[in-house]
């Protein structure tokens, strides 16, 4: 009786409606959150000085592009421009690791992607030539 007169005056309409709100909400801070971490990693992979704050910045940068969530964000954020110039700057470097985290970004970037034109770029193979030279 009651509960059938609530669905029918859009009680179940409007529980979805929030549902799916709270859900872009949710979503909506996510990508908040991904973009803040992506130019905090962004910035000290570019900052000359202490190695440890150029490592784990490409860890982390590394570490946003690989997962499955943060590969969706970064297209759909168009952030593959920096994270391949990133990379090229990371692949230019002598330290092993920041040249691993390099090459897993551009791994990343060409993983599932429509389109790309960024890895065929100037920049992406600048990138990916820096990784195949040794290390002087």
């Amino acid at each position: 009786g009651a509960s059938r007169a609530k669905r029918g005056a859009g009680g179940e309409a409007a529980g979805v409606s929030s549902a799916a709100t709270l859900h872009e909400v949710q979503e909506s801070g996510e990508a908040m959150n991904f973009m803040d971490d992506a130019e905090f990693a962004l910035d000290g992979v570019h900052k000359q000085g202490r190695l440890g704050g150029q490592c784990r910045s490409a860890t982390r940068l590394a570490e946003l592009c690989c997962s499955r969530r943060g590969s969706r964000l970064l297209r759909s954020a168009s952030l593959a421009q920096p994270f391949l110039e990133a990379a090229l700057h990371l692949a230019a470097t002598q330290h092993p690791a920041l040249r691993c985290a390099a090459g897993l970004i551009l791994h990343a970037l060409g993983q599932g992607c429509q389109d790309a034109s960024h890895l065929n770029s100037t920049e992406g193979l600048a990138a990916l030539g820096g990784l195949l030279k040794a290390p002087p």
